[in-house]
């Protein structure tokens, strides 16, 4: 870290050091990542035919697997209704499937189905074969996506502390 002018006369200068070096690379990186993220998801979601809300409602139930719609309306944040609305949509299109709780018969639980696993696998050819000859490429590739991994929740935290910060009304 960097210390700046701490000039009282010139409000524009911080009087916090400035991050250099690895963590303020780091953050650089991940923004890019997320960026890069973004861009290939909505060409994804646009080859599937799905909306953003859809979209996520779909990765979030292939990342995390199956799960109540209560326990995917949080994580999504939608209301029950909306949610309902868009797992109906996703259930007549093929790529998710309701079924009976077989712990309580009072919930269901939504799952992707086949058809999205083959898809995404379909449309993800391209990037899965530069992976695997980057992952040749490098020696410590699994401590590498671990690291990336450990990024990804740091992001997923810092989102959530985010909204609670901005709740309106507060």
């Amino acid at each position: 870290m960097t210390n700046q002018n701490d000039d009282p006369a010139n409000p524009n200068v911080p009087s916090q050091p400035v991050e250099v070096g690895a963590p303020a690379n780091t953050w650089r990186h991940a923004l890019r990542l997320a960026a890069a993220s973004e861009q290939y998801i909505a060409q994804l979601r646009a080859a599937l035919g799905l909306s953003s809300n859809e979209m996520n409602a779909m990765l979030l139930l292939h990342d995390g697997g199956a799960c109540t719609m209560t326990q995917l309306s949080s994580r999504i944040s939608l209301s029950r209704p909306a949610l309902t609305t868009l797992v109906d949509r996703l259930a007549r299109q093929g790529w998710a499937e309701r079924r009976p709780d077989p712990l309580d018969r009072r919930k269901v639980i939504v799952a992707v189905t086949g058809r999205f696993e083959q898809e995404l696998m379909t449309h993800s050819l391209g990037w899965r074969d530069r992976l695997q000859k980057l992952a040749a490429s490098s020696e410590a590739w699994d401590q590498t996506i671990n690291r990336l991994a450990d990024i990804c929740d740091i992001c997923a935290t810092s989102a959530v502390e985010l909204q609670v910060e901005v709740q309106p009304g507060q």
